[in-house]
């Protein structure tokens, strides 16, 4: 397997039913504001943390809620998707070159594929043609500070189309999301800050110690 980028698409190998037929995927362009977007990534505080049961509750009620067996927090990062939060999937991360959420973070609305075998942009995309066999797609830009930080997706291996409620919910928990994302960086400030504090309240009462036993250690030199 070897990859080649050709304008924009990119060549992942040879076609298994017709081995004299290279496959071409299609690949994402970068956002109009990459550098910054992925700036405010990492200042998120997300990529590669322990799974937290807030942002878990949202995905699994985006899966019921659409009715998909598969639900994701996906963060699009320079080279690869990494998953935050992930409901009926076992990979943490895939390469962005194959991602359908780096096509999502382009869009204003849900980015919503009904059968990605019949969508020339994903028919050979190897998360199609293998695990997981996505046949449906649908995702909803997290944003955040502005900027696309990757999506809430829920995926499925039957090909369908989310209602107009289904839409409507999928974008407000995506919204929840961002919500979650800066009320946690909160905590984590605020926790950085009590460690600081606590930190010069033990230097204070460290030196206090000091002093005191420096000034018993002179009054008792003048009584003797």
């Amino acid at each position: 397997m070897y990859t080649l980028v050709f304008k924009d698409f990119i060549r992942i190998g040879i076609c298994r039913h017709k081995p004299n037929q290279k496959v071409f995927i299609k690949i994402a362009l970068m956002h109009p504001n990459e550098g910054k977007r992925i700036e405010a990534l990492k200042l998120s505080n997300l990529l590669d943390t322990q799974a937290e049961a807030k942002f878990d509750f949202i995905t699994n009620d985006a899966s019921k809620i659409c009715g998909c067996s598969i639900a994701l927090i996906s963060l699009i990062d320079e080279d690869r998707q990494w998953f935050k939060s992930k409901i009926g999937l076992d990979l943490s991360e895939t390469k962005r070159d194959v991602s359908f959420c780096s096509h999502a973070i382009l869009q204003d609305d849900i980015f919503e594929i009904p059968n990605a075998r019949e969508d020339e942009r994903f028919c050979n995309n190897p998360l199609v043609v293998g695990d997981p066999q996505i046949r449906f797609y649908a995702g909803a830009p997290i944003i955040w500070n502005g900027l696309p930080l990757g999506t809430l997706c829920v995926i499925d291996k039957k090909s369908k189309k989310l209602s107009f409620e289904q839409r409507f919910a999928l974008k407000l928990f995506a919204h929840q999301i961002a919500e979650v994302i800066t009320l946690r960086n909160i905590m984590l400030e605020n926790q950085k800050k009590m460690l600081i504090l606590n930190q010069e309240k033990n230097e204070l009462r460290h030196r206090q110690l000091k002093v005191i036993g420096d000034v018993k250690s002179i009054k008792k030199q003048f009584m003797e």
